[in-house]
């Protein structure tokens, strides 16, 4: 049945989404009831290395999985890796950063409006070192979700134009964070992260930058939260935006300011890794009619992510 319905890779990529929610799935039950009577591993699942252990269980283990069963011609390009370059690596780091400001400005409207777990987040990793806090919330995560969302997923969706691709890359990464707050900055990211990788050839890109926005957000809120003192989370988003208010001004004015030099600098950043791109599309027919690439991308496969994701975000 499914070998009938998978014709085309982005559809392998669409089933490899729907075992990650199935693998999140076993693990939210595997920590709430397997393990909450053995000690050493209750410790280990109910502390914040159990987010470590979540992002190898929900991602590494079904991403082994799946490149182990898919050995097909185009599996050598599931984790490109050309060199970046130091000025790449520099123009990487600016883009990340300056757009701090649009995604904050936008998490500030959206936590209005819902829940923003964040804040707890911070709260309670306040009591770790830094370098222990980075390593989960910044390091595993680029390495474990890029593997996953820019190497596996995007490769698969690489003969679909790229506004396809990058827009599914966009919301299957979105919808993996479980949160409406943070739906909409990952998203963000997402596609950023996918047009990055799509240009380089490296998946070393979108884990620069992947790094640079995590370890941004997390180092203000470390810096609030241990200069400070500890505080109710309210409190901790709002002082995070009171920093964000010293570094960058008015969140407003500071993202009519950065938003153009982050264009600029993507506009530069496009340029320089041209080449590259001429010669990546070379390697493969991308679809050139977006009609006939609409009708490829919105297939059974990925319709079944959607209903999955609405299925476990409001049935669970």
């Amino acid at each position: 049945m499914a070998r009938s319905i998978i014709k085309e890779p982005h559809q392998l990529a669409n089933f490899f989404m729907l075992f990650i929610f199935s693998s999140i799935i076993l693990f939210g039950l595997a920590r709430h009831y397997i393990f909450e009577n053995t000690n050493n591993l209750t410790y280990l699942l109910s502390s914040h290395w159990s987010n470590v252990i979540a992002q190898i269980f929900v991602f590494i283990v079904p991403l082994l999985i799946f490149v182990n069963l898919s050995r097909t011609a185009y599996m050598y390009e599931v984790f490109p890796k050309e060199r970046l370059g130091f000025v790449n690596i520099v123009l990487i780091i600016g883009i990340a950063f300056l757009i701090q400001p649009v995604l904050m400005l936008i998490t500030s409207f959206s936590s209005s409006i819902f829940y923003n777990p964040v804040p707890t987040l911070i709260t309670t990793m306040a009591v770790l070192p830094f370098p222990t806090i980075l390593f989960i919330v910044a390091i595993v995560p680029s390495i474990c979700e890029e593997l996953v969302f820019r190497g596996f997923i995007q490769t698969h969706y690489k003969r679909l134009p790229i506004i396809f691709s990058a827009f599914a890359n966009g919301l299957f990464f979105a919808m993996v964070h479980f949160n409406w707050v943070q739906f909409i900055y990952a998203f963000i990211c997402g596609v950023l992260f996918a047009y990055m990788v799509h240009i380089t050839k490296s998946i070393y890109s979108a884990m620069l930058a992947h790094f640079i926005a995590n370890s941004t957000q997390i180092s203000i809120g470390y810096i609030i939260t241990v200069t400070e003192g500890l505080y109710t989370p309210s409190i901790i988003w709002d002082l995070i935006m009171l920093v964000a208010f010293i570094l960058f001004g008015n969140l407003v004015i500071s993202a009519a300011i950065t938003l153009p030099l982050v264009v600029m600098l993507l506009y530069i950043f496009s340029r320089r890794n041209k080449q590259r791109l001429r010669d990546k599309e070379e390697d493969y027919e991308v679809e050139r009619s977006a009609l006939a690439g609409f009708k490829k991308y919105l297939d059974i496969t990925f319709f079944a992510v959607i209903v999955f994701f609405i299925a476990i975000k409001f049935g669970f």
